[in-house]
């Protein structure tokens, strides 16, 4: 149906005008989402405006609505995700970021649904952007120019960035940009994520490998591994949090066989950061370390015949490349349900108390109440702060912080039965898979490559007082994962010879365990927690 106004302004000048119209449409979701999260500083650049102007015309000269609906949805799924992103994170996302997407997709839908109440906004501006789109391509049908090559010139225009990004050198110019469009950072990260990791499918680094010295029979002990999740220390009342979060670890705090030391974590994932903690690998992307297994935690016990329990409320899939599929006894979340859905991480009491800790034993309890969505993985019985009706911060800190109180009280238990069970020298080691941001620049969560993201506590007890591995813990001031491993490693009896290891870098891997979605290199000094400025962050 014409409009009145078509015949006076002839095709070439409603076409004109409809593509400065839709994209503008197609810019709203940036603008109106500035207005509202003052953190988000998008702006539609003169160069980038043309070239949306540009596409918008091509996409106004599709003569297909199928083709051209695939096109809009392309445009609201990138625009969506970023701003679903950023609303989460506090940030946008890059090219690697994609990887964990596709590996991760139940974790993130499970976030995003608990998350759900605050992120109508940007939902609601893309699927409106996207109707109004939508409508005004079926509106300009025989007002504008239409043809079949408009949309193949827009396929072709799509296809150099991939192109590019095979090409290129030049990798940051591919990362997003804090003042550019959520569809303009998209659809370079996704070109970049097609380009490089998909086409190129880039080498993993080579590293040398490691030797496995045997170096004595460890005394019978049992040693129960904690592995925490999504635990930053800055959250911790033991480590100086102002909340308290963590009381009864604070009895122990001045016991003269406990140590509490800030540590770094391996990676900034679940996925990665175990891989790297159980086989004791220092350098992102060393696959060929993870996955011969001669350096495995599980494998070095067993080898000096302990027995070998791996208990995690995480689920099966975690446990790949981690050993624990060796384990004289391996329990996964689908093992425990229907408990496990009553109980959370307090099964893992239960699970230990069914042990016997008379006969030399390394225990693997790998905990989950710490991740996101916290209320969900946590008890009720353990909060202490509200989480209802709160804006975005105070709900996540809220929520996190009574997570910790049901990590505490956890720990504490774990440290009671030990000391009271074990009828051999009893180990405990505690750290956290990676930690958490709470807020740090307006950021939220983990898998991001910021400092923040590696910041997690260090743990260490002992029933025997005189042990030379407790004197051990105390000399490590900031232990990385790989640094616990080795004082591990020597428990069992082992020294673990690397020669890619300079002593003073410490690596902290990406989303992706080959090494393609980048890593932190922290360059280590003596005293106190590692600072932002001790940090590069690399690309492959």
């Amino acid at each position: 149906m014409q409009t009145p106004s078509t015949p006076r302004l002839g095709k070439p000048l409603a076409h004109i005008l409809l593509g400065l119209v839709l994209s503008a449409c197609i810019y709203l979701p940036d603008a109106l989402y500035g207005l509202v999260n003052s953190q988000y500083s998008a702006h539609l650049s003169f160069m980038d405006g043309v070239a949306l102007w540009l596409a918008s015309l091509l996409l106004l000269g599709t003569p297909w609505k199928t083709v051209a609906y695939a096109i809009i949805a392309l445009i609201a799924h990138l625009q969506l995700g970023q701003l679903l992103y950023f609303s989460y994170f506090g940030t946008h996302f890059h090219p690697q970021t994609l990887g964990l997407l596709l590996s991760e997709l139940d974790e993130i839908g499970l976030t995003l649904s608990s998350f759900i109440q605050h992120l109508w906004f940007p939902l609601g501006l893309v699927l409106a952007s996207a109707l109004i789109n939508t409508w005004l391509w079926h509106r300009s049908r025989g007002h504008v120019f239409s043809s079949i090559h408009a949309p193949l010139v827009l396929l072709f225009l799509l296809a150099i960035l991939p192109y590019q990004a095979y090409h290129t050198s030049a990798a940051h110019d591919f990362y997003p940009q804090p003042t550019e469009t959520s569809l303009r950072n998209a659809l370079y990260a996704v070109s970049f994520f097609i380009g490089r990791n998909l086409a190129a499918a880039d080498p993993s680094p080579h590293y040398a490998p490691y030797a496995v010295h045997e170096t004595h029979t460890p005394e019978p002990a049992i040693i129960v591994l904690v592995m925490g999740e999504s635990l930053t220390y800055k959250h911790m009342q033991l480590f100086g949090y102002a909340r308290e979060t963590t009381p009864r670890l604070m009895t122990w705090r001045d016991a003269p066989s406990f140590v509490y030391r800030p540590a770094i974590a391996a990676g900034v994932s679940t996925r990665v950061s175990l891989p790297h903690f159980f086989n004791i690998v220092r350098e992102p992307g060393n696959l060929p370390q993870i996955t011969r297994g001669e350096t495995n935690l599980i494998r070095l016990a067993q080898a000096h015949g302990m027995k070998t329990y791996y208990i995690s409320v995480q689920t099966a899939d975690l446990v790949a490349h981690t050993g624990g599929e060796h384990a004289d006894l391996l329990l996964t979340q689908e093992d425990l349900l229907p408990d496990y859905e009553r109980k959370k991480d307090d099964i893992l009491l239960e699970q230990l108390a069914r042990l016997p800790l008379d006969e030399p034993a390394l225990i693997v309890l790998h905990q989950r109440n710490s991740h996101h969505p916290y209320e969900k993985s946590s008890l009720p019985h353990y909060w202490v702060w509200p989480i209802e009706g709160l804006l975005r911060h105070e709900y996540t800190v809220n929520s996190y912080d009574n997570a910790i109180r049901h990590t505490d009280a956890l720990l504490d238990d774990i440290l009671h039965q030990l000391r009271e069970r074990s009828r051999l020298p009893a180990y405990f080691i505690f750290t956290a898979d990676h930690g958490e941001m709470m807020g740090e620049h307006g950021r939220y969560g983990h898998t991001l490559l910021e400092p923040d993201v590696a910041r997690v506590p260090f743990l260490f007890y002992t029933t025997d007082e005189q042990s030379v591995w407790l004197r051990a813990a105390r000399q490590l001031e900031e232990p990385s994962h790989y640094e616990i491993g080795l004082l591990l490693a020597r428990m069992l009896g082992f020294h673990i010879d690397n020669p890619n290891d300079d002593g003073r870098t410490v690596f902290v891997s990406g989303a992706d365990l080959g090494g393609g979605m980048g890593w932190m290199e922290v360059e280590r000094r003596p005293g106190g927690a590692f600072t932002e400025s001790q940090v590069q962050v690399k690309t492959p």
